[in-house]
């Protein structure tokens, strides 16, 4: 075959694909004899929430964790980029893909999220300060395990903030109750 009939080809697939091509996020190129097609291939259906909000807000007392719930079986992989700081694979709990950060700090930030190695979706949330009525004359109490782990707050006597630890001292699970 000659080199003007390869670029023929070539160019009619380009001409032809142009218009889906230019609005897909990922190809896949697919060789077929002498002549290379390049496919789109639509990005999988998603939703993402930060730890239990639903504004994309989380408090600095609570562990950040992103979970994406996929809307679709084509999901094999999900991985996150938390601030462009690195490439880190979600583990799939309960039909859910999951990373926890931990505790961030005060201030805005963005996670990309990688599904299957070439979908790429940006999204921001915010860690704010926890919501607190005036308890300027209250009395705060702090518990600790047998291991000097925080494990209680309480207000006034009741508990508002409840930790549970695993073994190697990361927090599990955290309850929180409004002050009263």
């Amino acid at each position: 075959m000659s080199l003007f009939s390869r670029f023929v080809r070539f160019g009619f697939v380009a001409i032809f694909f142009a218009p889906i091509y230019a609005s897909a996020t990922a190809f896949v190129p697919i060789a077929v004899g002498d002549i290379t097609i390049i496919i789109p291939i639509a990005p999988p259906s998603i939703a993402v929430q930060f730890s239990d909000s639903e504004n994309a807000e989380v408090s600095t007392v609570e562990s950040v964790v992103v979970r994406v719930t996929p809307t679709d079986n084509q999901i094999r992989k999900v991985e996150f980029n938390l601030n462009g700081l690195g490439w880190v694979e979600a583990t799939l709990v309960n039909g859910q893909y999951e990373y926890d950060f931990g505790q961030l700090d005060l201030g805005n930030y963005e996670v990309e999220v990688r599904i299957n190695g070439l979908h790429i979706q940006s999204h921001a949330f915010a860690v704010v300060l926890p919501p607190v009525r005036d308890i300027k004359n209250a009395l705060v109490e702090y518990e600790y395990d047998d291991y000097g782990r925080l494990v209680l707050v309480k207000v006034n006597g009741q508990i508002v903030i409840d930790y549970r630890l695993d073994a190697a001292d990361n927090r599990t699970q955290a309850d929180y109750t409004e002050v009263q």
